[in-house]
């Protein structure tokens, strides 16, 4: 499975990225442990991230806010 991260670093206070916000970084991983990697690197990089599965076009999960605790590696991409 091929999975696409969006990273977006700067929204209005308080707002909430939707399905249609624009995205400043885009980058394809294929591996989960690669897709949790890239997932903390955009948030300690304070980037709004969210993870979409190529193949379907759908939300895997996220988005992500870099001012929350980060995410549990399971939220992200679940162990399988």
């Amino acid at each position: 499975m091929q999975y696409r991260i969006e990273a977006l670093q700067s929204l209005p206070s308080g707002q909430i990225p939707g399905p249609d916000t624009p995205v400043e970084t885009v980058s394809f991983r294929w591996q989960p442990e690669e897709v949790r990697r890239a997932t903390y690197h955009y948030l300690l990089t304070r980037h709004w991230v969210r993870v979409i599965d190529v193949e379907s076009g759908q939300p895997v999960s996220g988005p992500f806010n870099p001012a929350s605790a980060p995410p549990r590696p399971e939220a992200i991409l679940p162990f399988t």
